[in-house]
């Protein structure tokens, strides 16, 4: 049995998917033989409410379950009503905390703020309000666990049905067809060691502890070949562009003009991929898309080492770790990549290998496939 899925996307109509995680949890519900329509209506909230109500029981007979992706969150309430009262489960894509996102990690909202409570309440409430909650580590689902459990003990004898056996782990993956890479047939590297870092200078990333092992690596002779390249433009920005003015570095650039279309070539020219090194406690939860990215395109990867990372590879092997908030020790691994060409080559293949076997949209799909049995959706 096929099943029909009723997808809440945020996009305008018959534009192009570019968030990942919607792409690539399509690209797996593809893959598992479903058919997706899409409410994608950009309206005000309320106006999008009303339509969503209309859409829902004009199309009734079209879908099977709603599946809500992570940037429409905020219509869960009235997608709940659809759901009770059609009859059809409630799946939401979760994938990471909104309050952990805006106020421990990117630190945007105080904790003590009216909106940092609220923002804490909607976490627990799209639990509530969904049938199955997804997220993209076990990681993520441990830390929603123990802050929804503070929850249970007022919501006492009915936390039981309201929690339990929610949450499931889908993989963020990546999709191998839209980076093909030969592995007997690679890009030429640069000839100096091109350490790379693209993404958006958010705490999470730890940019500034990459200008630090920059900083390091600038006074070693055994390093005067290693050059770091920064693409992208975000939150701090302006703060890490002045703290490598103040450090003096000279083996430092900074591309702001970002352009996705590049990113592939800069990748396939750099001698190390850099994932995320930041002094949060969301860094060590995720598997940065960074990394997924990386790996499709055989780029040895150098990331931080946190138990989220362990769920599907393996340090020294598929990836080189490095400390979190450490230059010092990223300096190191730096150095150590820099400087031997066979482990580079040995990491990269390995990674490659690894992602097609643990993450590539088949294994997205597999996720899937769980919640959709539980369901009923699929046979």
């Amino acid at each position: 049995m096929d099943s029909r899925i009723l997808m809440l996307i945020e996009r305008k109509k018959n534009d192009n998917i570019t968030f990942a995680r919607d792409k690539f949890l399509i690209y797996g519900m593809e893959h598992l033989g479903c058919k997706i329509s899409f409410f994608e209506q950009k309206s005000n909230w309320i106006l999008r409410q009303l339509k969503l109500i209309k859409y829902c029981f004009s199309k009734r007979n079209t879908f099977d379950a709603l599946f809500v992706s992570s940037r429409c969150k905020t219509d869960l309430l009235v997608a709940k009503l659809c759901s009770i009262m059609l009859r059809k489960p409630l799946i939401a894509d979760v994938f990471i905390s909104t309050y952990n996102t805006q106020v421990e990690d990117r630190k945007l909202v105080s904790s003590k703020s009216v909106k940092g409570r609220l923002l804490k309440l909607f976490d627990l409430v799209v639990v509530l309000l969904s049938d199955a909650a997804l997220l993209d580590t076990n990681s993520h689902i441990n830390y929603f666990e123990e802050n929804i459990w503070k929850a249970k003990k007022s919501i006492k004898k009915y936390s039981r049905s309201l929690f339990n056996n929610k949450y499931y782990r889908v993989l963020i993956g990546s999709d191998s067809r839209e980076h093909p890479v030969d592995p007997d047939n690679l890009p030429k590297k640069d000839k100096k060691c091109i350490v790379f870092y693209n993404g958006t200078y958010i705490p999470l990333h730890g940019v500034e502890y990459l200008l630090e092992a920059a900083a390091i690596l600038q006074k070693n002779p055994e390093a005067n070949n290693v050059e770091f390249l920064f693409y992208g433009d975000g939150q701090q920005r302006k703060e890490m562009v002045a703290l490598s003015e103040k450090l003096g570095l000279n083996n430092v650039k900074f591309n702001f003009d970002f352009k996705e279309e590049e990113l592939q070539n800069y990748i396939h020219k750099s001698t190390i991929y850099l994932g995320i090194f930041g002094n949060t406690d969301k860094a060590k939860r995720v598997i940065p898309c960074k990394v997924y990215k990386g790996m499709v395109m055989h780029a040895c990867v150098l990331s931080g080492h946190s138990d989220a990372m362990g769920e599907l590879f393996v340090e020294g092997e598929e990836y080189l770790g490095a400390k979190f908030a450490d230059g010092s020790d990223i300096a190191e691994k730096i150095l150590l990549l820099a400087n031997n060409n066979q482990l580079r080559e040995k990491i990269a293949a390995a990674g490659y290998h690894a992602f097609l076997e643990k993450s590539d949209i088949s294994s997205v799909a597999k996720e899937l496939k769980k919640v959709f049995l539980d369901f009923g959706l699929i046979t």
